[in-house]
């Protein structure tokens, strides 16, 4: 493996040969530089594809565009900003692993102290699904097959074409302003599904100042914790 000098620290670098798909890319993830690149590709271009890749890479990192993600730390004691609302974590011994909500509380029942956090995103998702089918019966009337949250990391969400509404649980931690321009983001999708004039249009005419918002996501992207299981 690898390993990549920037500005006084090491990055181990990762190549992953994908059996599926075309292109190339490069991500940095827990501290390191992953390069994915499609077996399919022949080996005589493979090193040219990896060498392009990590000096992008490198001065993603080196600029800034690049920054380590902040972890969620789930502790007993923890203060918790959830859907714009502070809740304190209280982590209590049992036999199930269960989690509720308790006036400004959040109670997990743990009999080891793990699986804490893959309840965090079935508690909040019953507030989250209500917001989406407020804004979109307010401004869309689509048809919405599902809501989920998912502990995905580099998209703040999705939407399928049968309405199934994918958002990653990173969200849970942003100001609720925010939170309601991605899911009116996914829900101009239920209408228009690239992201041409039309699209943007539709966003602008719920949210004016969505331009606004999409920089808020970009300056604070490593400060918004991910929940990792």
């Amino acid at each position: 493996m690898e390993t990549l000098h920037i500005d006084g620290r090491d990055y181990a670098v990762e190549l992953v040969l994908k059996n599926h798909g075309r292109t190339a890319s490069a991500r940095f993830r827990d501290g390191r530089i992953i390069i994915r690149i499609p077996r399919r590709a022949p080996e005589c271009e493979r090193r040219e594809i990896y060498e392009n890749l990590l000096k992008r890479a490198a001065r993603s990192i080196a600029n800034g565009r690049w920054r380590e993600r902040k972890k969620l730390e789930l502790r007993n004691g923890n203060m918790l900003t959830i859907l714009g609302k502070e809740y304190g974590l209280k982590i209590v011994q049992g036999k199930n692993r269960k989690m509720k909500i308790e006036d400004d509380m959040i109670v997990a029942r743990t009999p080891d102290g793990n699986g804490i956090a893959e309840k965090l995103g079935a508690l909040f998702l019953p507030e989250v699904e209500k917001r989406v089918n407020e804004l979109n019966e307010l401004h869309f009337g689509a048809e919405i097959s599902s809501v989920s949250l998912r502990n995905n990391r580099n998209r703040w969400g999705s939407c399928a074409r049968d309405g199934r509404i994918a958002l990653s649980t990173r969200l849970l931690f942003v100001p609720p302003e925010i939170l309601d321009y991605v899911i009116v983001h996914e829900l101009a999708h239920t209408k228009v599904k690239s992201h041409g004039k039309r699209f943007w249009q539709l966003v602008a005419k719920v949210t004016p100042d969505y331009l606004a918002k999409r920089r808020w996501l970009t300056d604070n992207d490593s400060q918004i914790p991910y929940i990792r299981l």
